[in-house]
């Protein structure tokens, strides 16, 4: 498991990749997407409107990470500084889910 954190314009997020076991192949890698709360010292799992976590998969770490990056970007604005290694700097607690604006994103 490894975590990259993001500030953009209009948010901070984190993106959290897992490796599975490849059957057949390479293994996959899974994303999922936090938002960063720090006024509140929350995490919030970015859903979509159908209630399902947003997830991205990618045959390798790289791929997923600049997938969900250009989602993120997309969505939040441009970077306002460089994607570095997740820095729990503060004590953070999971907060309510973050609900996409009725747009379901396919799988990737």
């Amino acid at each position: 498991m490894s975590c990259q954190e993001v500030a953009l314009t209009q948010a901070i997020c984190r993106v959290v990749m897992t490796a599975t076991d490849g059957i057949d192949g390479p293994p996959l890698w899974i994303a999922h997407v936090d938002l960063v709360d720090p006024d509140r010292g929350e995490i919030r799992p970015i859903v979509q409107s159908d209630g399902g976590r947003l997830t991205f998969s990618a045959r390798s770490e790289g791929l997923v990470l600049s997938t969900a990056l250009a989602f993120l970007e997309e969505r939040f604005g441009g970077f306002s500084e460089a994607p570095h290694a997740c820095v729990d700097w503060q004590r953070f607690v999971r907060g309510q889910p973050y609900v996409l604006d009725g747009r379901v994103v396919e799988a990737m």
